[in-house]
Order: structure tokens, then C-alpha cells, then sequence
């Protein structure tokens, strides 16, 4: 999320050891796993949605349980404490508000560990059992950005804590703590992971937590305060019985497409996808990748056109909108007679197409096209090839992503110097 014009929000999973409240009996058809990081300019937000989730109805078909860490000296609204603590939002009646029934646990910890996401899941899942879990992360998300100087990748990704070094839940960590995620709750893969987050919608996040989760939502660019509009979504959820990670997600893109004419903002986006097409995204950009390779000096103009014609943002406009490029990328392929790179980059646009299930953006492109649908890395043209991008996962790394970018660039850099 962003705060007025700048900065970025994600949503966040937090976590830590001790349960302090007894498991409910029998379980709830689907829980709410909320990981809210409000340590850093975050906290009004993280409030926000917490209140959000304690005004969903009650029913027996939801459970709640919340982790929200707070930072120090922004607010003594609530207490104003500046740890983290944990709550199960219990049912009292049916239709009526929860109520907070606070677990006792409290502690000091960094949401931008996956030790912490990981406990709160097991707590999580132990305090409220489900058949089917959404884990909604909150909190502020910068994206991919490897090449920030003396960042030391900390403040890559998403979960950001101000007070642990502006640490954050990098895309290779979610991957790297999946057998630990999948055993927290108990043995079953998340049915929709929703990253409340500037940025969290890339290919980099998307590959890296393919393994944990069915569904994904996120903002692929700005998502702006107060986030997206969950109670009307949850409440369905309450009132309906069976609904799938795929539904809810299509409902949360609505359910912020509404908000957003409604206020007449027209700014923000949110997408959902099905993480069983990475795997077919990764092939098809990886031959369209190998194709680009084999002939970088007569395909960099339309990669210089096509990126040209991209919607692009982040901090240092290193994130491209995927959609975008590689529409544009096929119609210059195609007019510089490169019908191979046309082809493959069409190939790559289906299987993105396949993949993203629904997609809003208020903000619009010349055409009147929604400007973002889908994320990923790709820095500025002057810039050298970052590589430690081929560290940050399995995406640079398998859909050849990354030696796409280091041709490109670095043909780019030899032009410019003449090296």
C-alpha cells in the first residue's frame, strides 16, 4: 500500500512460539491467518485492518486469529504498545461482531524473518483449525531491487519491520520456508495467499510461493491506504458455503475495483492468479528468453520500444508491467520481421493470460487499458545488470529471466562505451 503518493504497503504474516488460547473444537470450514506489520509508517493500517476482521460477522464457517506488530512512538491509541501480540477473533453470535480475545502471547520479533511467519501460521492453525486457510499478509512491500547499494537485500520484498534493520520476507524465502509453512498447517498448502502489498504481485514472488499456496492475490504496482476491502468479502464467505480460494480472490479484486469509483480515486491495482500456471509462464518465458539471447544486437530495439511503451514503477522504476511488455515486445518483434521473438513473446502473453485469473487498475495507459496486471524486474536501461538479481529466486534464475536482462543490458552498456 501507499501513503498518499509514495511509499508502499504489504501485508504481512508474523509469527512466534506459545499458544494462549485452547483450540477450537472441531473447526471452521476456513481461518484467517492475518499478519499485519504496522512497525514503520504502517501502524494506522494495521490498526485499521484489525478492526476490518473483528467487524466480519460471526459464524462457525470463519475463524480469525491476527498477529499485528506495532513500532514505537507513532501511536498510544489502543494502549500504545510497540511489540507484537496475537488475538483470536471469536465468534460470540451469529451476524454479530467478534470479539478480540487477546492470546496473552506478546514479544518483540521481526516480521521480516519467516521463523516468525512460520510460528504464527503453527499458533495460527493450533488456536483456530480449518479446512481451507487464507493468509493475508499486510505491510509495506518495496518489490525486487537488488541493485540498491548497501541495502544488502534487506529491504527486498514484502513484511517490511522498521526496529529489525528494515528486514523483509524476500520472494526466496517464502520458497525456503515452504516444507516449514506446509507442516504448520498441518500437512495443507494455503488455499489463498493474499499480500496486501506495493509490488507483491511479480513473477519473482508468484514463482517462489507456488509451492506453498493454490491462489495469489496482490497489487502488482501501488496499492494505497486503507487497502483492500475485506469485510464485504469475508462476509460472504461467512454466509456461503464451499466457496474456493479462486472465488474469494475474484471477489477481493472486485471488492477493490468497487472501492476505488466509489471514491473516485482511480489510482491502485490488485490482481489474482492461479500459481498452477507458473510453471507453464517459466517455459514460455524461458524460450522467449533463449530467443532474445541468440540475438540481442538486432532484438534490442523492440526490447527498447516495447519497454518504452510498459508501464513501469518502484522506487527506481525497476518493475515492469509483464502484460504490457510483452504485447508490445511481439508487436515490434513482428515489425522488425522477428517472427520468432513475435511468436514467443504471443506464447508468453497466453500463458501469463492463463495464469492471472482477474486484474483491476484504476490507473489507465493511452489506450485506456488497464496500466497493470502483472509484475516483474526489469531495471532501467542504463543500468548495469544487477547480478544478484540471480539470487533473489527461482524466477531469475529458471525462466531465464535473468540472462534475458544481462544480454540486453549489457549489449546496451557496450553500445554506450564502446567496451
Amino acid at each position: 500500500m501507499a501513503r498518499a503518493k509514495h511509499g508502499s504497503v504489504w501485508l504481512l504474516w508474523i509469527g512466534a512460539v506459545g499458544l494462549g488460547v485452547a483450540a477450537q473444537a472441531g473447526g471452521a470450514e476456513w481461518t484467517v491467518l492475518a499478519y499485519l506489520s504496522g512497525d514503520g509508517s504502517l501502524e494506522q493500517t494495521a490498526r485499521h485492518y484489525a478492526h476490518v476482521l473483528a467487524a466480519v460477522p460471526g459464524s462457525a464457517r470463519v475463524g480469525i486469529a491476527v498477529q499485528i506488530d506495532r513500532g514505537p512512538g507513532f501511536s498510544d491509541e489502543a494502549g500504545g504498545y510497540e511489540d507484537a501480540r496475537r488475538v483470536v477473533l471469536q465468534t460470540t453470535a451469529a451476524g454479530v461482531p467478534r470479539r478480540w480475545r487477546w492470546s496473552g502471547w506478546r514479544a518483540e520479533v521481526n516480521m521480516g524473518d519467516p521463523a516468525t511467519l512460520v510460528e504464527f501460521l503453527a499458533w495460527g492453525a493450533q488456536a483456530v483449525p480449518a479446512e481451507k486457510y487464507l493468509v493475508l499478509l499486510v505491510g509495506h512491500g518495496s518489490g525486487v531491487r537488488p541493485f540498491v547499494a548497501g541495502s544488502g537485500g534487506r529491504d527486498q520484498g514484502v513484511a517490511y519491520d522498521a526496529t529489525s534493520d528494515g528486514d523483509s520476507l524476500a520472494p526466496e524465502e517464502f520458497s525456503a520456508a515452504g516444507p516449514a509453512i506446509v507442516r504448520a498447517l498441518g500437512g495443507q498448502r494455503i488455499e489463498l495467499l493474499a499480500i496486501d502489498a506495493c509490488f507483491s504481485a511479480s513473477a519473482e514472488v508468484a514463482t517462489e510461493v507456488a509451492s506453498i499456496a493454490g491462489m495469489m492475490a496482490g497489487s502488482p504496482n501501488l496499492l494505497y491506504e486503507p487497502g483492500v476491502p475485506w469485510g464485504s468479502v469475508l462476509g460472504e464467505l461467512c454466509e456461503r458455503e464451499g466457496l474456493t480460494g479462486e472465488t474469494v480472490a475474484v471477489r477481493a479484486v472486485g471488492a477493490v475495483q468497487s472501492a476505488d469509483t466509489a471514491t473516485g480515486a482511480g489510482k491502485g491495482s490488485y490482481s489474482a492468479a492461479r500459481l498452477s500456471g507458473v510453471a507453464e509462464l517459466e517455459t514460455a518465458l524461458r524460450e522467449l528468453s533463449d530467443a532474445l539471447c541468440r540475438s540481442m544486437p538486432q532484438a534490442a530495439p523492440a526490447v527498447t520500444a516495447a519497454r518504452a511503451k510498459s508501464a513501469r514503477g518502484g522506487l527506481s522504476e525497476e518493475m515492469l508491467d509483464l502484460r504490457a511488455f510483452l504485447q508490445a515486445l511481439a508487436e515490434e518483434a513482428e515489425a522488425a520481421e522477428l517472427p520468432e521473438i513475435s511468436g514467443r513473446a504471443v506464447a508468453a502473453g497466453q500463458a501469463l493470460g492463463a495464469m492471472v485469473v482477474v486484474s483491476y487498475a484504476g490507473e489507465r495507459d493511452e489506450h485506456g487499458e488497464a496500466a497493470w496486471t502483472w509484475a516483474t524486474f526489469f531495471p532501467p536501461n542504463l543500468t548495469e545488470f544487477p547480478a544478484d538479481y540471480l539470487d533473489t529466486g527461482r524466477f531469475a534464475r529458471q525462466s531465464g529471466w535473468g540472462a534475458f536482462l544481462e544480454a540486453y543490458l549489457g549489449h546496451l552498456q557496450r553500445l554506450l562505451w564502446g567496451t
